[in-house]
């Protein structure tokens, strides 16, 4: 079991009761679109002041900024370059623990020639060196630990039991760095086992959700209606 060596002890209670923070997210398509206030009448604007985002949008404002692009750079020949892939992951400590996959950094462990880096979701678009804190090879996540520029990260806590059937999941992801992408669905449970990233784990260790099969979510974080993270997208 991946095992945290400096965090919160709400997160060292997370991966004391759970085997994996996984989920596998597949199947139909349900993009998230912008929410808001509806007007209580085609013909006038509502009178009722600004509009409020509410449901998954609300959602989405809350956790956005926990949710982070990652990647590694690589020295070559002719300069430095990144390794151009989908990959996200989520902060789960505000002192600077991200959860990730290990095959998104998996390249730089050992290396001398590359090196990891998380980008946040603010207005400067942020870069942060990362170094790889543990790597569960049973689950095949990775944990990574940056410094706060401020001191401290937006993180997003982690639930401690797994979805219900049925319950509201909503999957955010930040691939390039670039737009956030978020799609809806609801959770349901995993039949079998199956493979993520080399690690094989069972049924128990993982869920299934409706939303949309994308490989632009790799590492992205499964929310519940509270905001808590109820796994990673595979």
């Amino acid at each position: 079991m991946l095992r945290p060596r400096s965090a919160s002890s709400d997160l060292l209670a997370f991966w004391s009761r759970a085997s994996a923070l996984s989920s596998v997210l597949w199947t139909l398509a349900l993009p998230l679109a912008a929410q808001a206030k509806g007007n209580a009448t085609l013909l006038r604007a509502d009178a009722g002041g600004p509009a409020v985002s509410t449901g998954p949008a609300a959602l989405v404002e809350k956790v956005r900024r926990s949710v982070v692009h990652v990647f590694v750079e690589v020295d070559g020949p002719r300069g430095t370059f990144p390794i151009v892939r989908s990959s996200s992951g989520v902060i789960v400590d505000p002192k600077g623990s991200i959860v990730t996959f290990r095959h998104l950094v998996q390249e730089a462990q050992g290396a001398t020639d590359k090196r990891i880096f998380v980008q946040l979701d603010d207005a400067a678009n942020t870069r942060l060196p990362a170094s790889i804190e543990s790597i569960d090879a049973a689950t095949g996540l990775a944990l990574l630990k940056v410094t706060p520029p401020n001191g401290a990260l937006a993180a997003a806590p982690l639930a401690t039991v797994r979805p219900r059937i049925g319950e509201p999941v909503v999957v955010l992801t930040r691939p390039e760095g670039k737009e956030m992408l978020a799609f809806a669905g609801v959770a349901s449970n995993a039949s079998s086992g199956l493979s993520v990233g080399g690690a094989r784990l069972t049924a128990e260790q993982v869920f299934l959700c409706d939303s949309r099969n994308d490989e632009r979510c790799d590492g992205g974080p499964a929310f519940d209606s509270n905001g808590h993270v109820l796994g990673l997208y595979a």
